[in-house]
This record gives C-alpha cells, structure tokens and sequence, in this order.
C-alpha cells in the first residue's frame, strides 16, 4: 500500500512539474516590449541571400539639432537601399526604423507584404534607422542632456532631411522615367507606424502615402493598460485560466469528442 502510495505521488509531481515547464507563459515585458526582442529575434527575421537583391548599406549626414540657427554639429544615420525592383516608375518605399537595431532583413526578404508590393509597383526600397538605436547615433554619451535631441519632432525632421537627401543621392536612378519626380510611400508598426502616419500628414508635398500598421497616433504616456488588455483577452476568450495556453487543447479535445459542455 505504502509503495502504490509513493508511486502515486511520483506520478502526480512529474506530471505537475511536466505542466508548469510545459506551458507558454505571458513573456516577462518592460513597457509592453518583450525582454526576448519579440519577433525580430525569430528566424523568419533572418536576412536572405537573394542573387536578385542589390543592396547598398550607408550612412547619411543629419544634422543634430534641426531647430536651432546656432547648433552645427552632424551625426551620421545608417540606412539600407535595395535597387532590386526599380523600373522607372518613380516610386520609393521607404520603411522607418524604430527602437531597436536596424534589421536587414526588412529590405531582403521578398516574402514580407511591403516587398511584394515594391515587387509589384516597381519600388526602390530604403530603410532608415532612428537615431540613438543602432549605428546612428548622434553623441557618443547618453547622458540626460543627449536625450533632449531624442524627440519625436527631431525624428520626423530626420526623415525629412533623410527624403531630400535620398533624391539629391539617387533622384536620377529612382525618379521617374522622364521627370524624374519622386514619389515616396513611408511604412513603419507600432512607433515607426506613428512617425510614418506623422510624416504624411506634415509632408504631403514629399509623400503619396503611408502604411501605418499598429500605429498610435493618440500618444499616451505610460500606457499600461496594453498588457492588461491582452491578459484579459486570454482570460475572457481563450480560456478559463488566463495564465495558460493547455486548457485550448483541452477544450478542442473535448471538441473532438462530441462533449457539448466543459466544465
């Protein structure tokens, strides 16, 4: 008895231990940003050594402070230029960086949507990093008085800069057949997505469109309430416990089985 007993009680710790190690969990996140990287550090962010790809990396003088008539210091910005699909039609991609490094994966893959639609429409393609990630940054220190040039209006005056600068560089490779006019369309997501929605909005003269996917043009500070958000979507639509992800297999297994409620 006392040995079925222990065997019991073994049996029962593996599969609890099983389950706790077993389950996905809500990732541990700082201000809504996984620790991990999220999904820039999955392999489908890989880039791709594609023979049809012709890729330029390269950096662009910006100046530091684009508000003062005083300041004349300059940093240089790293970008990425794919001339893969140009075909006259004057058309520019340009996806903005955001905060983190800038990935070349962005303007190597031809899978991603915005490539296929530079396929399509006969883009040439530019990504740009912001600056104080990466390679661009303006100061070497980070300190509390290099943060006040880490603005939002800096950075739309950096795309602006980076626009003028691309079509004095490459206008007559990129314009169009005969005018040689260039047309821009911006992409970014989440805070590249609002500087991308921004930027249109203030430089309709520079730009034919944008694609501002997850964007959050109504900024609000700390906003906390992101995550809760998704903890209660996971609690009210997926399941029961709100932790987990095992009680959705059990919930198609009951599916499976005909079973008509699940306790």
């Amino acid at each position: 008895m006392a040995r079925a007993t222990s065997a019991i009680v073994i049996i029962l710790l593996i599969v609890v231990t099983s389950a706790h190690y077993g389950v996905r969990r809500m990732p541990a996140a700082l201000f809504g940003r996984p620790f991990s990287g999220g999904f820039l550090n999955h392999n489908h962010m890989d880039a791709v050594d594609d023979p049809k790809n012709n890729v330029t990396e390269s950096v662009v003088t910006q100046v530091l402070d684009h508000f003062s008539d005083f300041d004349k210091r300059t940093w240089n910005q790293r970008y990425f230029y794919n001339r893969a699909f140009i075909n006259g039609s004057g058309l520019a991609f340009l996806m903005i960086g955001g905060e983190s490094t800038l990935s070349k994966a962005w303007i190597t893959n031809h899978d991603y949507q915005w490539m296929r639609w530079a396929k399509k429409y006969g883009a040439a393609v530019f990504e740009v990093e912001h600056r104080f990630y990466g390679g661009s940054h303006p100061l070497k220190n980070m300190s509390v008085e290099s943060y006040r040039y880490f603005t939002v209006e800096q950075a739309l005056a950096d795309i602006r800069m980076f626009v003028d600068e691309m079509e004095r560089i490459y206008g007559n490779e990129i314009g169009e057949k005969e005018s040689k006019k260039v047309r821009w369309v911006v992409f970014g997501g989440s805070y590249p997505g609002s500087l991308a929605a921004w930027f249109r909005a203030n430089n309709p003269d520079k730009t034919i469109g944008a694609v501002a996917s997850s964007s959050a043009v109504n900024t609000v500070t700390d906003y906390y309430v992101v995550l809760d958000n998704i903890y209660s979507s996971r609690r009210n639509v997926l399941c029961v416990c709100p932790l987990t992800f095992q009680c959705v297999s059990f919930i198609r297994w009951c599916q499976k089985q005909h079973l008509h409620h699940v306790e």
